[in-house]
């Protein structure tokens, strides 16, 4: 528990976070981002960065707007 509330304090997420957090592999969180994803992920040079509000509310299962 101590380790999710240190995402949640942070801007944005990393893959590698989203998959720790999900308890999936990498692959599954590359799906993720690339299909209608549920929250906000934006591509970068290296790798992809997630926006961490949006994605707890998913993760919550609050609605996102």
């Amino acid at each position: 528990m101590e380790q999710q509330r240190k995402y949640r304090e942070t801007e944005v997420l990393t893959a590698k976070d989203v998959q720790n957090i999900l308890k999936v592999g990498n692959k599954t969180v590359y799906r993720l981002f690339e299909k209608d994803c549920p929250f906000r992920v934006i591509k970068i040079p290296g790798g992809y960065r997630v926006h961490t509000k949006s994605f707890f509310e998913w993760f919550d299962g609050k609605s996102i707007e």
